[in-house]
């Protein structure tokens, strides 16, 4: 039988704050009577639910315009044995421009980086000119324009987000479409592989250790669906999510092959849907 993702009671759930994040409202839609417990930053969050502070957590991965989220893949790593991604649920994204300005006076536009493709088309039109700034999150953007209420300052960010701080809406609807960004619900539990159709595996790249993976998945007769590549301090690595369908004894053998057989390998999770198929 497939595991089938079931609503929290009574759980801690962390995400990156502010409050009107994209994280919260992820946290919102998909578990609105769970107490939501805000980090300042991705590292703190996953340590937080290593050490208990919540029971689980909403981790942004993969975005149809800006394709993976590295900042907080790149958080998955220190925390592999740890903490596991049991299940991956969807977000529709929906940008909105806002600051006390015009359009045509704004000279400096905040918003959290992977932002930037997410809005390209609307920017290449209506902002040419005006000069993208990285900010830690959306929400913290519509806070330092409200902070310092330029009217050459504006931020990109969720309506919840302007909206909660009083700073007025310039544009609406400003993403490139479809805008949806891919999380992963994280918790301390080992997934059980044997009631998933995909796992998730991070490989520290050396020598053939790639292509080791690739043939034993083949062997086994599952798929390699996603992969990409990132370096930390200079190290490669690469994500690869395995599919084996509705043959989960093939992805317990599979999965245990690979992370037996070859060194710099770790499970990151288990779960049905796949990356290909939630977009």
């Amino acid at each position: 039988m497939l595991s089938k993702f079931s609503q929290p009671v009574g759980e801690r759930i962390g995400y990156l704050g502010p409050t009107g994040s994209f994280s919260h409202l992820m946290c919102l839609k998909h578990f609105p009577n769970n107490e939501h417990v805000k980090f300042g930053d991705f590292r703190t969050m996953l340590d937080g639910l290593s050490s208990g502070d919540c029971n689980f957590a909403v981790l942004p991965f993969y975005n149809t315009n800006n394709s993976n989220v590295i900042d907080a893949q790149k958080e998955l790593i220190p925390t592999s044995g740890k903490v596991f991604a049991n299940h991956l649920l969807a977000l529709n994204v929906e940008h909105f421009l806002c600051g006390f300005g015009r359009l045509e006076d704004i000279q400096v536009i905040l918003t959290k980086k992977p932002v930037w493709r997410q809005v390209s088309k609307w920017k290449g039109q209506y902002a040419p000119n005006a000069e993208f700034q990285d900010c830690e999150s959306t929400s913290l953007a519509v806070e330092r324009v409200l902070e310092l209420e330029d009217s050459s300052l504006a931020a990109i960010a969720s309506r919840e987000a302007a909206e909660e701080r009083g700073v007025p809406i310039i544009a609406e609807r400003i993403e490139n479409t479809p805008n949806t960004t891919l999380f992963f619900v994280l918790t301390r539990n080992q997934p059980e592989l044997k009631r998933s159709q995909n796992a998730l595996l991070v490989i520290k790249i050396g020598g053939d250790s790639l292509g080791q993976v690739a043939a034993i998945i083949e062997q086994e007769g599952c798929e390699m669906s996603a992969a990409s590549r990132f370096s930390i301090d200079g190290e490669p690595y690469c994500f690869v999510e395995i599919s084996a369908g509705y043959a989960n004894l093939n992805l317990v053998t599979c999965v245990n092959q690979v992370t037996e057989q070859i060194k710099g390998v770790s499970l990151i999770g288990a779960y049905c849907a796949s990356i290909d198929e939630m977009i």
